[in-house]
């Protein structure tokens, strides 16, 4: 009965060392990956940097683009208030021109 008791304490004790050992070999793997998987993820980090410079300054450009775009067109909507309001004016001056003429009646 010793022996057996012997075995199972024994046969407990390796099988304790086994799931430390696998547990053990378990965490070391996820490192490895997180490790190589950093170290990648960190690399692409530094690509999409990169990427987000040169989208950034295509941004900047398109967006003085259309600066000048609504600049140009601002300035020809001005030109045409102006037109306008000349035009308004001349008659305006017309109007009045009438008006006195038909008050001197």
């Amino acid at each position: 009965m010793k022996f057996i008791s012997e075995l199972g304490g024994i046969l407990g004790l390796f099988i304790g060392f086994s799931f430390v050992t696998i547990f053990e070999l378990a965490e070391l793997l996820i490192e490895i990956c997180f490790i190589f998987f950093g170290n990648y993820h960190q690399k692409s980090s530094e690509q999409n940097e990169r990427n987000d410079e040169i989208s950034f300054e295509e941004e900047i450009k398109r967006l003085k683009n259309e600066l000048n775009d609504m600049k140009k067109n601002q300035n020809e909507a001005n030109s045409k208030i102006e037109l306008l309001l000349k035009s308004k004016s001349k008659k305006k001056k017309n109007l009045s021109n009438i008006v006195l003429q038909m008050n001197k009646l």
